[in-house]
C-alpha cells in the first residue's frame, strides 16, 4: 500500500504546478488580440480546467479531507490515479504556454503581431500537434 502522506503530497505538488501553468496559459490566451473562436474556446476550456484543479487542490489541503483520504484505501487509490493524468496535463499546458507566448509576441506598437491570421496559418497547427 502506498504511503498516504506521500501520495497526497505528490498529487498536491502536481496540482500546484498544473494550476500555475493553466493560469499562465489562460493569461497568455486572454491577451490575444482579435482572438478567433477557437482561441476563445481554448481559453474557456482552460478556465474551466483551472477552476476544477484549483478546487481539488483546496479540498486536498483541508485537514478533514486529508484524514479521509489517508484512512480510506479506495479514495487513496483514486488520488494516486490522478498523478499520471495531471502530469500529462502539466506537459500539455507547458507546451501551450511556450507556443502561446510565441504567438502573443508583441510588436513595438503593443499589438499582437499578425493576430488571428498567425493563429490560422501557424499556431493552430502547432497547438493541434501537442500530444
Amino acid at each position: 500500500m502506498t504511503d498516504p502522506f506521500s501520495a497526497v503530497t505528490g498529487v498536491r505538488g502536481i496540482l500546484s504546478s498544473v494550476i500555475t501553468l493553466s493560469n499562465t496559459v489562460t493569461r497568455i490566451v486572454d491577451d490575444f488580440k482579435e482572438a478567433s473562436t477557437e482561441i476563445r474556446c481554448l481559453s474557456r476550456d482552460i478556465h474551466h480546467f483551472f477552476s476544477t484543479v484549483r478546487s481539488l487542490d483546496i479540498a486536498l489541503r483541508e485537514q478533514i479531507v486529508k484524514e479521509n483520504v489517508e484512512s480510506d484505501e479506495a479514495i487513496l487509490d483514486m488520488v494516486n490515479n490522478l498523478a499520471g493524468p495531471l502530469d500529462e496535463c502539466r506537459t500539455i499546458l507547458t507546451e501551450l504556454m511556450v507556443r502561446g507566448t510565441r504567438l502573443n509576441e508583441l510588436d513595438g506598437k503593443g499589438c499582437t503581431r499578425f493576430g488571428s491570421l498567425k493563429w490560422s496559418l501557424v499556431t493552430k497547427g502547432e497547438v493541434r500537434s501537442i500530444q
